[in-house]
């Protein structure tokens, strides 16, 4: 302790803050831990850090007036990220739960919908963006996972004040890997070698760092009234004022976890503000890790920019070089006598520019050979080595030249591995921590009422007489459980088990997250992640992709034809209903049949003149029969001999499908799909449908193809070639 000469009084952060022993001793270990954490983190990531995100910045080094060298930055490291990222984001990054138990499998449902809200309302999505974004620049990316509650006072109509909660709910926030200090025995956040403790250091407002912390929650201790921004060194104990990133009215503050021990402990400039065992019930530390390229053994990974560092300064240095050399060869160096008075504006080129001389040949200007070859080619050699070291060539995102859409998400999913691996690694492992804290704080939290602010006095009544009436501070709110929104989903309770269950609808729906509709026998949820393909494909090849598998299962019996349309439509992104056949009253069935009817003489024409045309969903018997009485008529006699096959083909396969969507449906079939040209099989006893019809069955004395196909119709109805 220090003291004043001419007094002998305490002098400094002592005069004003006298700590208890158990506050000296956590002050002092908070302080120790940060200068050994941080001493840990120098040599992977603090000596690197600027040079990293100025690698990522495409940050141009400083020219003096009149340097005309070139100092271009390619920004090759951004340019690889974002390509990266572009394929990541693709991802459904989400964690999942799955029941330990079949008794909670229905509430496993529910709770899934619960993560799924907490997901979209706290914008995870924009958190993981930002935290792989980090792990891609830097190597490591941070994230805490949090209940975060924002209270703010409004003013009302009559000037009166109200606090509202603008936001109160799970959170995951990105945090600054300079802010933040880990074990530096740790290889993780989980398993044998998680981390024992971290710090996260906040810079605050002096009067902000007061307002959070003045609180009888979190100011037990009664110092925040203690706590002062700024000073030299000389004033405190332990802390060290920062030499930048720090204003004259701002404070650090530390909040420090320690899971051996349960403990937190927050500290600003020098003042222990709280000190207690961690508030959330899953005693763990509230961070998650995600590394681009993992060190054996070590916390913290590789990322882009350093694995590509050598490479991108190679590149700018030759590519620097050649504008140098363009430069020289359009303004030329001159040499003259030195009998010669000429200034340096004299022999700069310039249109219609005269320097006058004494004799011509006692001036001249320099000449350049071209640039050799060998320089281009050491280009592509670098070129080819940062592709070869990232996996990942950003100029080439589509994969051009592919058939059909499979073959082009095979093409593009060799080309990207190594997006593979990190996705894989993120799922497995952040995503599988990250899901953990998630859900225990659901269920930690989630069972406390919320508090709803009411009106009126028939408001009040109702939840006085339902006794959900909360009175606070002179106004009156009505506690219950949370509501849920659901889209194209709703909540149910099932009738026999009286246990809820989640059911696919149409539309935004929602529901009361009441604890027996989520809170599991075991005492908990096993963490996965969603299922999501490990290469993302473009829009057009998904599109690509449901044409080729609606046209492989239409013609299927077990198939559910609308299923299948509906998918084929929801892959351009528009909503099936639109699309789906009006039910018919008997006043417009004539109507629609009429459509049907002309529908069958386009496809018919269509058909007739090579194009192919897919079975019509949902027709009916007498739509196709119209397709075989013109394969029987004299028109289509004339118009296909038969020798042409693929017309041939497009009826055979068009009826065919429409056939055998009758029969799965239970309807007849055509009168002249059946053998002999009678009348449809009919569907057997509970709905059971006919056996599949072959195309003898469809075109008598027509096979689908191969050696032994006839030239025609045998029987009065023959149509054969001339």
């Amino acid at each position: 302790m220090s003291y004043k000469p001419e007094t002998g009084k305490p002098k400094g952060i002592v005069a004003v803050y006298a700590p208890t022993d158990e506050e000296e001793r956590l002050r002092r270990h908070v302080y120790d831990r940060k200068t050994q954490m941080g001493d840990a983190r120098t040599k992977y990531v603090d000596d690197n850090y600027d040079k990293w995100q100025g690698a990522w910045e495409g940050t141009r080094p400083a020219r003096n007036k009149g340097d005309w060298k070139s100092n271009i930055v390619i920004p090759i490291t951004s340019s690889i990220i974002e390509a990266e990222l572009s394929e990541i984001n693709n991802q459904d990054l989400m964690p999942w739960v799955v029941a330990r138990g079949s008794e909670d499998e229905s509430k496993a449902h529910v709770m899934n919908a619960i993560m799924g809200y907490t997901w979209d309302t706290a914008k995870s999505n924009v958190a993981m963006f930002d935290i792989i974004k980090d792990a891609l620049i830097f190597g490591t990316g941070i994230g805490q996972e949090y209940y975060w509650k924002e209270p703010r006072t409004v003013k009302n109509e009559d000037g009166k004040e109200t606090q509202i909660l603008e936001y109160d709910d799970e959170y995951l926030e990105p945090v600054g890997l300079m802010d933040f200090y880990v074990d530096e025995k740790a290889r993780g956040f989980s398993g044998p070698n998680g981390a024992r403790d971290c710090l996260r250091r906040y810079i605050m407002d002096l009067d902000d760092c007061k307002n959070f912390f003045d609180t009888p929650k979190w100011n037990k201790l009664g110092n925040v009234d203690k706590i002062k921004a700024g000073g030299d060194t000389n004033y405190y104990q332990y802390y060290k004022p920062p030499e930048k990133g720090i204003k004259g009215n701002e404070v650090e503050v530390l909040w420090y976890w320690n899971k051996p021990q349960d403990l937190l402990v927050i500290v600003a400039n020098d003042v222990v503000i709280f000190m207690g065992p961690n508030p959330y019930k899953h005693k763990q530390l509230p961070f998650v890790r995600i590394v681009d390229v993992k060190r054996p053994y070590q916390f913290y990974g590789k990322g882009e920019a350093e694995l590509i560092e050598s490479i991108s300064e190679e590149n700018n240095t030759l590519r620097r070089m050649i504008i140098d050399r363009n430069h020289l060869d359009m303004d030329k160096p001159v040499f003259v006598s030195d009998t010669l008075t000429l200034e340096d504006e004299d022999t700069i080129a310039r249109p219609h520019g005269i320097v006058s001389v004494g004799d011509v040949n006692q001036i001249k200007f320099a000449e350049y050979s071209d640039i050799a070859l060998s320089i281009f080619k050491s280009l592509e050699m670098l070129e080819e080595d940062k592709v070869r070291v990232t996996g990942m060539d950003e100029r080439q995102q589509s994969v051009a030249g592919a058939g059909t859409a499979t073959e082009a998400a095979i093409l593009k999913e060799a080309t990207l591995k190594r997006i593979n691996l990190k996705i894989w690694q993120i799922k497995n492992d952040t995503l599988v921590d990250l899901g953990k804290i998630r859900a225990a704080n659901i269920m930690q939290f989630y069972p406390i009422p919320k508090l709803t602010q009411i009106m009126g006095e028939n408001e009040v009544a109702k939840a006085k007489g339902a006794g959900t009436l909360i009175e606070q501070d002179g106004q009156n709110f009505k506690k219950g459980p949370r509501t849920i929104r659901l889209k194209d989903q709703a909540m149910q309770i099932n009738e026999q088990t009286k246990q809820p269950e989640i059911v696919k609808t149409k539309g935004t729906t929602f529901f009361e997250a009441r604890p027996e509709f989520f809170l599991p026998t075991h005492g908990g949820y096993d963490i996965t992640y969603k299922a999501t393909s490990s290469t993302p494909i473009s829009k057009p090849l998904e599109q690509q992709k449901a044409d080729e598998m609606y046209d492989r299962l239409i013609m299927n019996p077990t198939v559910d034809p609308w299923k299948l349309a509906e998918f084929l439509i929801e892959s351009r992104d528009k909503d099936p209903d639109d699309f789906k056949a009006e039910q018919q009253s008997p006043k417009n069935q004539g109507v629609s049949l009429q459509k049907m009817i002309d529908l069958a003489g386009v496809e018919n024409q269509e058909m007739l003149q090579g194009n192919p045309i897919g079975p019509t969903p949902y027709s009916s018997p007498a739509h196709t029969q119209l397709h075989i009485d013109f394969m029987r008529s004299p028109k289509f006699k004339e118009g296909v001999p038969p020798e042409d096959k693929k017309t041939l083909q497009l009826f055979s396969n068009h009826i065919m499908g429409e056939v055998m969507a009758q029969q799965a449906r239970g309807a007849g079939g055509a009168e002249g799909a059946s053998p002999n040209g009678g009348t449809a099989v009919p569907p057997g006893p509970g709905g059971s449908s006919a056996p599949p019809m072959s195309m003898g069955d469809v075109a008598p004395d027509r096979n689908m193809g191969g050696g032994d196909t006839n030239t025609g119709f045998s029987g009065p109805a023959a149509i054969t070639g001339k």
